[in-house]
Formats: structure tokens, C-alpha cells, sequence
């Protein structure tokens, strides 16, 4: 069976030790068929530091983050319970595979995350290390053909754009969940995969 996970992240700052995750997204698709899309928009933890120009990327101020009813704690546990609903968190062989653009970024804030509420097995949920990334996927296409993409930077909104992918909202875990979707999909077929 394949299972995976595309996430997204919006957060505080950069540091996920000191910062946090103000908005998560996912989408759980098994054997091709998405089975499960969330988008939770939340406070952070009150010992997260928020940076101002973090929130600004998406368009917020930390008093709109703040006056969020939604919780850090309550939307661990759904998250963790959605997960372990379709992963068995002791089966070696029964694990997601994360997927995004920079999974780098948004698995190590997930996992801090996971942590700072007193769980350190967010990796024993998915593959640690093993993703399925938009921007590596890019870079791939440009060793392939030897080819530049031209562009002045791989931020998923300029491949998105370079690819003929719409994003309309930017910075939305949610919508950036389906345009790399979009640009995962268009270079898996580039690259002939």
C-alpha cells in the first residue's frame, strides 16, 4: 500500500527549537486517492516566539494568530490521532511518505512540534529523511536536461508559475498543499518517472 503525506506549514519564524507552527495542512492519499485533507489555523504554543515579519508572509498580524479559537495542544492531538488512524506508528513497514516543497523545512518544524508536546515519534509515523519534494524534484528536471530553469529563485511560486501551475494564495498551507501537488506531478513527468 502507499501512503502519503503532502504538508504544509505556516509559522512563526524560521527556528522551529524557538519558534512555532501557526497553520498545518495535509492531505493523506493512499494507493493515488486522497482519503483525508485538513487545514488547521491555530495559536501557537505561549512559549513560542512569534516574529512579526514571519506572519506578514502570509498576510497576518500576531494579534489575528493570537485570537485564533483553536489551540497548539488540540490540534497536535488531531493530528497525531488523524495519522495514527492510517499509519501503525509499530509497524516498521507501515509508514507515510511526506511530501511537499522543502519538506526539509516544514518535517523538522512538525516534528519540534511533536516534541514540544511531549512526543518524539512523529518519525516513526513516515519515512524521517525520505520525501517526495517539489523543489529537489526541480532541481533534478535542471541536472537531467542540463538546462536552467530560468528563474530568479525556487520558491514553489515561481516554479508553479514557471510551470503553468496557478497559486493564487501564496502562504496558505492549504493552497500551497495543491499547487506542489500540481509541480510534483508535472515533474515526475518531465523527468520521464
Amino acid at each position: 500500500m502507499n501512503k502519503i503525506l503532502f504538508v504544509d506549514t505556516e509559522t512563526t519564524g524560521l527556528d522551529p527549537k524557538i519558534n512555532g507552527i501557526h497553520q498545518i495542512a495535509g492531505q493523506i492519499v493512499i494507493d493515488g486517492k486522497t482519503v483525508v485533507e485538513v487545514d488547521y489555523k491555530f495559536k501557537p504554543l505561549p512559549t513560542e516566539k512569534i516574529d512579526p515579519e514571519a506572519l506578514a508572509v502570509s498576510g497576518l498580524t500576531v494579534e489575528e494568530v493570537m485570537a485564533r479559537p483553536l489551540d497548539s495542544f488540540t490540534v497536535y492531538k488531531k493530528v497525531d490521532t488523524l495519522l495514527a488512524t492510517h499509519v501503525n506508528r509499530y509497524d516498521k513497514h507501515d509508514k507515510m511518505v511526506i511530501a511537499g516543497y522543502n519538506c526539509n523545512f516544514d518535517a523538522g518544524f512538525i516534528n519540534e512540534w511533536f516534541q514540544k508536546h511531549r512526543n518524539k515519534y512523529f518519525f516513526g509515523l513516515c519515512h524521517g529523511g525520505a520525501y517526495l519534494d517539489g523543489l529537489n524534484m526541480a532541481l533534478m528536471l535542471e541536472i537531467k536536461t542540463g538546462k536552467r530553469l530560468f528563474i530568479p529563485d525556487r520558491k514553489l511560486g515561481t516554479v508553479a508559475q514557471t510551470l503553468g501551475i496557478p497559486l493564487d494564495n501564496a502562504h496558505d498551507a492549504l493552497a500551497d498543499i495543491q499547487a506542489t501537488r500540481d509541480v510534483i506531478k508535472t515533474l515526475w513527468k518531465r523527468l520521464g518517472l
